[in-house]
This record gives C-alpha cells, structure tokens and sequence, in this order.
C-alpha cells in the first residue's frame, strides 16, 4: 500500500504464517520505497511474486513504477534495473500518463502488465489507449514483444492497439479504453479486460487477446478482441474487473452492468456480471450473460 498523506512512499508489509510482522523484513516488517514520502506518488496497488523477488506495482510521477524487493530482507534485487523500474510512456518525443491494471508472470518469468496509456494519439482529444506492457527479468523493455507495425508503440515492449481503420483514431474502439485486468492461457496469449467509452455516450466489456509477439490473436473471435455491450438492458454500461483463462482455455470475465450511468444521478447499482465463453475462438454467447 502507501504510507503519507499528500506525498507518499510504497510501502510492503510482510507477515508470516501466524500474521505477525516478519522482523526481518525491512524495518520490523514493513519496507519503504523511498525511505521518504514524494509529491506525486500514490503508492502500490499489487504484489506479484517471483521466486527470488516480489514485484510491487502501483503509481508515481504520472507513471507506473515497479519495485524489485527480496522476500527474505525486503532489500531491493539489483538486478531488476537497480531495484526499480518505471515502465516506458515516451514515444517519438511524447510522453504519456501511464496506468496499470493487473500483473502476471509468463511461462519465460517475464513480467507482463495491463494498463493504459493517456495521450492524443494521432487524435485531437486526450484520451486512454489499452497497453500491455512486457519486461525481462532485468527490468528492459522486451522488444521481441513488438506489437503491430501501424502501433504508435510498435518495437518498443509495449503494445498497444493500431491506428483505427477508419484513419480516424478517435471512433475505431471508442473516445477511451483502458485495461483492468489479465490472464494467460494455457497456450500463451494473453486475454486482458476492461471497458472502453463508446460514442453512444456509455461503455462496454473489451476484451483483447495477444500472441506472443503482441499481436491480436484471430485465434480469439476472428479479430482478436470483443466488445460486449447490454448484459442488463439494452445500452447499459457494462466494466469488467478480473479475467481468468482455464487450463480448458474457457475465459471468465466478471465486472458489473449498470442501466443507467454509474456516475450519473439515477443512482441504480450496478448488477454483479460474469461471462463465460468455454470456446476461445468464439464470442460470448447471449446465454453467457
């Protein structure tokens, strides 16, 4: 979590079997990276553990910012780019506002990243791009993880969606999309949920899948993602939260739908939802809702 008001520092607790502080981790169980609170830093979010290093994710500097600390001192693992690494946002000049969603492992202990990216994008309004993010066990960027040739991030360890086929980047997946959560399949890809803004003026399910090399899978309804609006009622606002893969390579995804605006002044909750699609290739299937 964080520790400070105002300006804070991450800070990781680590607690044994017992739930009692583990002396020997940190300062008497707790460690704080930095030692002191900084303006701009909103703390950790997630853990991820590695073998020999937890990975701590979470937010500063308008960025993402992720901690390399052994399990055993709560020092930080040099390695993993000095013990701390903040993700690539700068392309061609520009830097963007970066935010995470969740984190995994893959089969080759590289850590993998959901999230987006804020910025024009070739557009005229500011909005947010779904980005996957893709380190080395040293903290670079894998550039074998190169995404589309028509990506504003192509090559770099970042993969985000292409220029919209409409030349138009503002209508081709919505005014803002951004990604919660991920999974990985039992072959590999990496299926990642969250919602997107439509131009109807409310928001759907995106679902995306990636191949190894960053590139939306066909494998996975044709196109590579789906877009799933009105499981409550028609044009409702749908957000999906977790996504899990089975080793059956079925894909559940679970969030909420919502009638009427969640921010608006109808005050309807949200209804709990999870679509189940047992067939990667397929779309969810009506029944699914």
């Amino acid at each position: 979590g964080f520790q400070g008001i105002g300006s804070r520092t991450y800070a990781t607790w680590s607690l044994l079997s017992d739930l009692t502080l583990d002396a020997n981790f940190g300062a008497a169980g707790v460690a704080y990276v930095p030692a002191a609170p900084e303006f701009g830093n909103e703390g950790a979010s997630e853990v991820v553990a590695a073998g020999d290093r937890y990975y701590v994710i979470g937010h500063a500097g308008g960025g993402i910012r992720i901690l390399a600390i052994d399990p055993a001192t709560g020092g930080a693992v040099a390695s993993f780019g000095g013990g701390t690494v903040e993700p690539r946002r700068s392309f061609s000049g520009v830097t963007y506002g970066a935010r995470c969603g969740e984190a995994s492992l893959d089969a080759a202990a590289n850590l993998v990243l959901a999230g987006s990216l804020t910025g024009l994008f070739g557009g005229v309004v500011v909005r947010d791009q779904p980005a996957v993010w893709r380190l080395l066990p040293d903290g670079s960027a894998d550039t074998t993880f190169a995404g589309s040739l028509s990506s504003p991030t192509t090559g770099t360890g970042v993969v985000t969606l292409r220029e919209g086929s409409t030349n138009n980047p503002e209508i081709d997946f919505g005014r803002d999309t951004s990604l919660q959560s991920l999974a990985i399949g039992p072959d590999g890809t990496l299926i990642a949920a969250g919602q997107r803004s439509n131009a109807e003026g409310h928001t759907d399910l995106a679902m995306f899948a990636f191949g190894e090399n960053g590139i939306l899978s066909s494998a996975y309804n044709f196109l590579g993602f789906l877009i799933d609006d009105g499981a409550s009622a028609d044009d409702s606002f749908e957000a999906g939260s977790v996504v899990r893969v089975l080793q059956s390579g079925a894909i559940w995804a679970f969030g909420a739908s919502n009638p009427n605006d969640p921010g608006g002044p109808a005050g309807t909750a949200d209804v709990p939802t999870i679509w189940v699609d047992r067939d990667p290739a397929r779309v969810f299937p009506p029944i699914g809702d």
